[in-house]
């Protein structure tokens, strides 16, 4: 799976606009109103190019919950972290419950 998340700006509308421009309709799908899933390796993209998006990196994963618990397991269970990384993603589920 290569692909990348963009977070667009205050016009989104455009900013989805011009990666689609740019990388084409077809490899672009909006997530939301205001992030797209772009499917290049965002190694790939010039992100100073792009004047509509506001951050931008790399798709690891998809999962089908919203639940930061479930977000959680998967990330310290599924990547080797650092103990720093994984004190930030404890207290990262702690503000989100």
């Amino acid at each position: 799976m290569e692909k990348s998340l963009c977070i667009l700006g205050r016009a989104a509308a455009l900013g989805m606009a011009e990666l689609e421009s740019l990388y084409g309709a077809e490899m672009v799908r909006p997530v939301g109103s205001q992030a797209a899933i772009i499917n290049h390796n965002y190694k790939d993209i010039n992100f100073a190019r792009l004047g509509g998006s506001m951050r931008l990196c790399e798709v690891l994963d998809i999962l089908d919950t919203f639940k930061w618990p479930e977000i959680e397991k998967h990330i310290l269970t599924t990547y080797r972290l650092n103990y720093d990384l994984k004190r930030t993603v404890k207290s990262s589920s702690a503000e989100c419950n």
